[in-house]
Order: structure tokens, then sequence, then C-alpha cells
């Protein structure tokens, strides 16, 4: 079993310090003696490193575990590609990391499920993942990843967990509790530390500069077409990361307080794209919330949608079943589409429509009023196509007259042949 904790200073020598394949250059042979020697006390020998230019001083610090405010969590942005990941808030990021500690920890009554991202979202810790609150998300059972970012590329863009908690075990394994950071003068640039990746090795020059290397075909070529020229490894495939975030997560940085709430209705089509009213929904906050920004309002507006169509049981199977092969593409697409409008104009159908978006709409405000009971702002719609006309039968309550055979008397009728009659 390979052992993750590396070997003590005391025993850093080179039959025992960590190989890594094509090392260009060689470990510092340091004995326990040279490191109790040069230990930079402000009045020891080498006291004058202690105010150098080159920031030295700052680097002269004991290696402790990070901080909840040096760590940042990231979610997905709209989708489920990698380079999209979009750090939290402060405030999001520092409640998430508390509430993981305890709950890796092994806490009782720990919370499981942390809402975030403008109360919009919640994190579930054990699954790790991102679950909307009033909405159902097309990966409802596995949600979106969050990453817990603590080692970062120089654009501060995380690395993948797997690679930054094997690199947080060897940093501190090696270094935790020492005082000694980067001293040029002893070192001479040396690796004093590697360790092997999958598919990546990382080198530790100092505690402060540590560089991660590929270890693809195409990097080594790389690499040894440098070395042969005089380029440094470091300056052809190395990529310096980090340790910790660059910015300190705090408490005061987080959205503004809800000043209105809108709810957006979809129209007709919801039954074939249920989340496409999340989509637009999206879109529309984003644009809304950039014209607030402008403005320099001081409250933000919720906008929530509200996707009624799915949960609503009908006799599409047997439409379904009954609709002949022949031009199925252009038949599925009326069905998705045209058919709520028959649905609506129907006897039998239409009372469930308008009960559906009565119950989501109601659903929804309650979700809401119970998550935020101070809000006292105002609530808006709005409601597009078809969801415009159901929610004015909702406001005004009205009912449409049907006959014996199902025939709509609510409106004045008249036939053809009368209507030509009187153009005559």
């Amino acid at each position: 079993m390979e052992n993750n904790r590396a070997p003590p200073l005391a025993d850093l020598s080179p039959s025992t310090t960590t190989s890594v394949e094509e090392m260009d250059d060689s470990f510092v042979d340091l004995t326990l003696e040279e490191f109790t020697t040069f230990n930079l006390e402000p009045d020891g020998p080498h006291s004058d490193l202690l105010n150098t230019e080159d920031g030295l001083a700052e680097e002269i610090k004991k290696v402790e575990p990070l901080r909840p405010e040096q760590i940042r969590w990231f979610y997905l942005k709209n989708g489920t590609n990698s380079t999209r990941l979009k750090p939290m808030c402060g405030n999001d990021s520092l409640r998430l990391e508390n509430a993981y500690r305890k709950f890796i920890a092994g806490f009782q009554n720990c919370k499981k499920r942390v809402t975030v991202r403008g109360g919009l979202f919640e994190v579930d810790l054990p699954k790790k993942a991102c679950f909307p609150i009033y909405w159902i998300n097309d990966c409802e059972e596995e949600g979106e990843p969050v990453l817990r970012g603590t080692w970062f590329y120089n654009n501060w863009f995380p690395l993948s967990l797997e690679n930054a908690e094997r690199i947080e075990r060897e940093h501190q394994a090696r270094w935790k509790g020492y005082d000694i950071r980067l001293i040029k003068e002893l070192i001479n640039n040396r690796v004093m530390h590697s360790v092997k990746l999958r598919e990546a090795h990382v080198e530790w020059k100092s505690v402060t500069n540590v560089i991660l290397y590929k270890d693809s075909t195409v990097s080594r070529a790389v690499r040894n077409v440098g070395k042969r020229v005089g380029i440094s490894k470091a300056a052809t495939t190395g990529y310096q990361i980090h340790r910790g975030y660059h910015q300190i997560a705090e408490m005061s940085d987080h959205l503004p307080p809800i000043g209105n709430l809108m709810l957006v209705v979809h129209g007709i089509g919801a039954k074939v794209d249920r989340s496409r009213v999340v989509r637009n929904t999206n879109d529309f906050r984003a644009l809304c919330r950039k014209f607030e920004d402008e403005l320099g309002s001081k409250t933000r507006s919720v906008y929530l949608p509200i996707e009624w169509r799915s949960r609503l049981k009908l006799n599409e199977d047997q439409v379904t079943s009954i609709t002949p092969h022949k031009s199925i593409t252009i038949r599925r697409f009326i069905h998705t589409t045209a058919l709520d409008i028959m649905y609506y104009t129907s006897p039998l159908y239409r009372k469930e429509l308008v009960n559906g978006l009565r119950k989501e709409l109601n659903r929804v405000y309650r979700m809401f009023i119970e998550r935020n009971p101070s809000f006292n702002g105002r609530v808006n719609l709005f409601c597009h196509s078809l969801g415009n006309i159901i929610f004015h039968d909702i406001c005004t309550n009205w009912q449409p007259d049907y006959d014996e055979d199902g025939v709509d008397l609510s409106y004045e009728k008249k036939s053809f042949v009368e209507k030509t009659t009187k153009r005559q």
C-alpha cells in the first residue's frame, strides 16, 4: 500500500526522498541539525533574511491546515461543463465549509443540506451536489456537482478534488509546524519534495513555490526538448499552483435583500421540454440583475419558474397510441404544443389545467414565504401564451358555460350562413 505521508525532515536525504520519473532537479540534502540551526529567529545568525525585498518575510509562517475562509466552494453554472465552474460568494462558501467540517467530523444533528445562491438552491453534503429548491431539475437524482477548492492554478481555477486532497495531505505531512519557507540561499531552487499523481506529478521548490507537471507523452517530449536547449522544466510544461483561494471569504459577502418576487409562468409546449421555462427564467434573471446593478438598486428581485404542465396526468398516452407513424415528427410536435390548446377548450380537461396552475403557484409561493418570512415586497407574475389565459381565468374566476353536448355557450355564436346572409 502506498504511503501518502512524506518522511520527516530528519530523514530527508538522497536515499530516502521520493523521486519522480524524469526528475531534472536534485533534492535538497538537509539534516535535522541544519534545519535546527537555520531557524530565522530575530536574533539568529540569519535574521537579515527577515527583511528582504522579495517577500520572504511573509513566507516565514507555520504551515497549518487551511482555515474555512481560505477555502472556496464552486458550482457549475447552467450546465455540466467543468469549464463553467463559478465561485460561490463568501457567505455561501463559509456556511457550506463550516457545515461540511461538522458533517465529516460526525457531529450529530449537523446540517446535511445548506441553502446557497440567493436561496434558490440547496447543497446536499453527502452527495456533494446542488439541487434547485422551487423547481424540478433535469438531473433530479444526481444534481449539479459542487467542488471544494483548496489548491488552485494561476487563474484561480480549482484543481480536481482527488488531486487537491492528495497534494494537501503531502503538503501538511511534509511541512506542518515548520517555520522555514523559501530560503533561496540554502536550497538554491532545488526540488525539496515531490509526489506522483494520476497522469501528473507535483514538485515543491519551497513551501510556497509548488509546480504541477503533466506526464502525458506530449508534455514529456516538450520537457526533453526544452532541457536540450537550456529551458527550465517549469518554463516548458509547469503549472504553478497555489494553496488557498486568493480572496478571503467573509460573511458580509452576500447578495442584497429580496425586494420583489417574480413568478414566471410558461405557455404551450412545456410537456416536451419542462426545463425550458427554467432556462428562460435564468436568462431573464441575469438580464434584470444586470439592470439592477447598473441602477444601484439596494434590493434584488427573485425570479421563480412555474412549471405546471409536467405534473398533469391527461390522456397523452391514448393520443400517442392512435397516432399514425407517418410524419411522426410533425405529429409529435403538434401533440406537445397545439394539443394543450385543445385540452384547455375541452370541458373534460380544462379544469385540470386551471387547477394545475393554481396548485403550482400556491406551492411555490408558500415555500418561498416559509423560507423568507420577513419578505414584504411586491409579488409579480410574468405569464406567457396559454399560461396568461389560464391565469386570467384564475383571477376572474371565469367558468365556461357548457350545454349537454359539451358546447361552450359562454360566447354568442353565429353560423357561417347567418354571417354570409348579413354580408349580402
